[in-house]
């Protein structure tokens, strides 16, 4: 199973999804971005969980910023672009 194969909810007013390319040996992920009083929620799909579901978590700003720019290195696709993400996540701290 791939990630065209899975239901991923569209994203709601207000969040953003996020595609991170899978490449040396480091598997795909999407993402689903939403505020959050605590910081900003993510509903994560992998190759683990295409069928099960997402796994859930709140993070800081700063971790999908690091994410952003682990992928960065790594050369791995990002879509939306990087700077979208970042645009997103200042948006969410106002």
């Amino acid at each position: 199973m791939t990630f065209v194969d899975i239901n991923i909810p569209r994203a709601e007013p207000g969040e953003i999804t996020i595609f991170i390319a899978g490449e040396h040996g480091v598997q795909e992920r999407v993402l689903l971005l939403s505020p959050d009083p605590l910081g900003v929620r993510v509903r994560e799909w992998h190759p683990g969980n295409w069928a099960t579901g997402p796994e859930t978590r709140v993070v800081s700003p700063e971790e999908i910023e690091a994410l952003l720019d682990d992928s960065g290195r790594s050369r791995r696709r990002v879509t939306p672009p990087a700077a979208e993400v970042r645009a997103w996540l200042r948006r969410q701290s106002r």
